[in-house]
């Protein structure tokens, strides 16, 4: 056993008398049947010696000896830290005896990853010398260093740690990877392993090296420091950073590779970064002593020196002893509180029909409800959250009372010459198509229980989509054919009837599709597994979650043959609305209007699209945030073509559909009746009434020799 494990196994034994000696503390265990009214902390001590192979021997020796609560502290090396923590949790037949472990001396960055160590605890901060090293290079600019590892288990935690704080600052490290040497203690043939520092420092030269950072123990940072001065890597231009404690003036105690004075020249200027173990603090800890006091009485007992390189482990052991001490006792009550009790008898005397008498009251299960003699499989359905559902049904509502507002606006100002040339008859089939659009949204966020919902709600989105669109486009298409009339046709009559075929003709098309899809592989209501939200409960019961969706065998097919149709029809309504972008018109031209809608509708259909191949294993939550997107399209659409008009009948509402036509800046005038729009020319022109009242201009075409024509 080296010195530092000798002082703390009589720093533990100093803990163990002031523990049975404090007042009151782990009184509790005396009452523990076998200890006879006695009882005291013991302790046992392995020593690892830092091996490997050492650690499943000591998880044996702690699976057979140990019949108690008991908490483990140790070790000092980190690798066996975690070899011991392993082993125990794998062979021990109690795990309620094996649940805490306290390391005292190991600072390894790794073991704090709670993750990986649940139950493993320190009084000892990590060691975090990469983080410190990367403020010390950026407050001297340094961004290029090399690195010297010593090939040890226990180092190479640090130096990851260290690559991790220099990869997050961006720091080249020389030679990508850290120089890994040897070390010389306790080896045959010392002058040849030494030739390898040797080597690997002509490397570090040859490559520029003037900042390098060392991980190595101190036996190996002498050879390191003696080659350094060999090969001139010492001076003003160099700087060496030591990440291990050594003793002071270390480089005075040597081998014969260099001299004293060289040892020092090549380290003079050098930073050494590691933990601060002192404690300066003059106050009394729960044993009543101060770290002065317990120092002095280590040495006295120890019989040392009252400075030794190993006193830092002093105050951590004791304190880690008093840890232990407390959480035990802090475990008194749990421990204690077990009791057994009558619960039955089982009665044979009255065989053979032998039974058992439970005591009433006696037997108590935990949540009332016996255990299973095995686990359990349950389904467990999810269903739309009830805030979900509602937050819909309330964006719908509100969408359905605007559309009833703006129809009934619709119907009591449709004379306002700003309602009728806008043709309101066409614009209340547009807000039949918004009112299937919201009635789509209660549909969808509604709980999937019948093939009928799932029709009703395909029917309602694909017919309101196509009543909507195809007005607002077929309007468009009107002032289209009126204002690209380039060879001005003597008679022009584009009535609502007309816009109305063309309406229809979308719809059956689009209902045709969905009467030949829900025939030929209609939807049907199918279990969607959610494994993501598969949980395991306390019992080891596992819940499987799953949602009921609408499902179609063949419904790619007719899915994208409705979409390539209204792609054609947004795509051509495009067409219109910048053909027809010059008629300034605002009254008639709803160009600009249907620009912005259809960068709205192409806009929240990528981000559908998108989500639902993000969201595909998440049906609710791609519920949700479809109608969201379905009511959003739907609403500012119908914002942007009615509120306009109801601004400006606010504005002026007497206004008769004769003074629209001083809006007109051009030798054409423009004919309005309650369903009709027709465009003649201003000169000699006769007016000829029709039998209906409605007001057609017809023109005379003449032709002069010079063959113009003039109208």
């Amino acid at each position: 056993m080296n010195e530092e494990g000798r002082l703390c196994n009589i720093t533990i034994q100093k803990a163990l008398e002031d523990i049975n000696a404090f007042p009151n503390l782990l009184i509790g265990y005396r009452d523990i049947p076998n200890q006879g009214g006695k009882f005291n902390l013991t302790y046992n001590n392995f020593d690892s010696n830092c091996s490997r192979e050492r650690s499943a021997y000591i998880a044996y020796k702690l699976d057979n000896i140990v019949r108690f609560p008991f908490i483990l502290i140790g070790g000092v090396c980190p690798t066996i830290t975690e070899q011991v923590i392993k082993s125990v949790y794998c062979n021990s037949n109690d795990y309620t005896t094996s649940k805490a472990q306290i390391s005292y001396l190991d600072t390894s960055a790794n073991l704090a990853d709670r993750r990986k160590f649940p139950r493993l605890y320190r009084l000892t901060a990590p060691e975090r010398v990469g983080y410190a090293l990367v403020q010390l290079l950026a407050k001297f600019n340094w961004t290029r260093i090399a690195v010297v590892q010593e090939e040890n288990d226990n180092l190479s935690m640090t130096t990851i740690d260290l690559m991790k704080e220099l990869n997050v600052a961006k720091v080249d490290v020389i030679a990508e990877n850290p120089i890994a040497v040897k070390s010389t203690q306790n080896i045959d043939y010392p002058y040849d392993q030494n030739m390898n520092i040797l080597e690997q420092l002509k490397l570090l030269k040859n490559l520029d090296a003037r900042i390098i950072v060392v991980s190595a123990f101190q036996h190996t940072a002498l050879d390191i420091v003696c080659n350094a001065y060999k090969l001139g890597l010492y001076g003003k231009q160099f700087v060496w950073i030591f990440t291990e404690r050594y003793s002071n003036e270390f480089w005075k105690v040597g081998d014969d590779y260099c001299t004293e004075e060289e040892r020092q020249r090549a380290v003079e200027g050098a930073f050494f970064c590691n933990t601060v173990n002192d404690k300066p603090f003059t106050e009394k800890g729960i044993a009543n002593i101060t770290y002065s006091d317990l120092i002095t009485d280590i040495h006295h007992r120890a019989n040392v020196s009252e400075s030794k390189l190993f006193d830092y482990a002093v105050g951590k052991c004791y304190d880690h002893v008093w840890v232990a001490a407390l959480a035990l006792n802090c475990s008194i009550v749990e421990l204690l509180n077990a009791k057994t009790k009558v619960v039955a008898y089982f009665r044979q005397d009255y065989r053979p029909n032998s039974r058992y008498e439970w005591i009433d009251g006696a037997l108590i299960w935990k949540d009332n409800i016996p255990p299973l003699d095995s686990a359990q499989t349950i389904q467990r359905e999810k269903f739309i959250p009830m805030p979900l559902y509602l937050t819909m049904c309330v964006l719908a509502g509100i969408g359905i009372i605007f559309t009833i507002a703006c129809f009934v606006f619709n119907v009591f100002w449709r004379k306002h010459r700003i309602v009728k040339m806008s043709s309101p008859n066409i614009n209340s089939i547009l807000l039949v198509g918004c009112l299937l659009m919201y009635v789509t949204i209660v549909i969808k966020t509604m709980a999937t229980t019948s093939k009928t919902v799932c029709a009703v709600r395909l029917f309602c989105f694909w017919i309101g989509f196509a009543t909507l669109f195809g007005s607002m486009f077929s309007k468009t298409w009107r002032v289209y054919r009126i204002f690209t009339n380039k060879q001005m046709k003597l008679k022009m009559s584009l009535r609502d009837k007309h816009l109305l075929v063309i309406i229809g003709i979308l719809v059956i098309m689009e209902t045709l599709v969905l009467i030949v899809w829900e025939s030929y592989s209609p939807h049907q209501v199918k279990e969607q597994r959610l494994e993501t939200e598969d949980v395991t409960t306390d019992k080891g019961d596992k819940v499987l979650a799953f949602s009921r969706v609408c499902v179609s065998d063949h419904s790619n097919y007719f899915n994208w043959t409705l979409k390539i149709v209204n792609g054609a029809l947004v795509t051509f309504g495009a067409f219109l609305a910048w053909e027809t972008r010059q008629v300034h018109i605002e009254a008639l031209n709803d160009s600009k209007t249907i620009g912005v809608c259809l960068y709205n509708v192409v806009i929240l259909s990528i981000v559908g699209l998108f989500l639902s191949m993000m969201l595909d294993d998440k049906p609710i939550v791609l519920n949700g945030v479809t109608s969201v997107c379905l009511f959003v399209g739907t609403l500012v659409s119908e914002t942007l073509i009615f509120l306009p008009k109801i601004l400006a009948v606010y504005r002026k509402p007497i206004a008769t559909p004769q003074t629209a036509l001083t809006n007109l800046h051009s030798s054409t005038t423009l004919s309005m009746t309650t369903n009709r729009i027709e465009l003649g020319v201003s000169r000699s022109c006769e007016k000829e009434t029709q039998p209906d009242d409605t007001t057609r201009v017809s023109c005379e075409k003449e032709t002069k020799p010079d063959d113009t024509t003039r109208v």
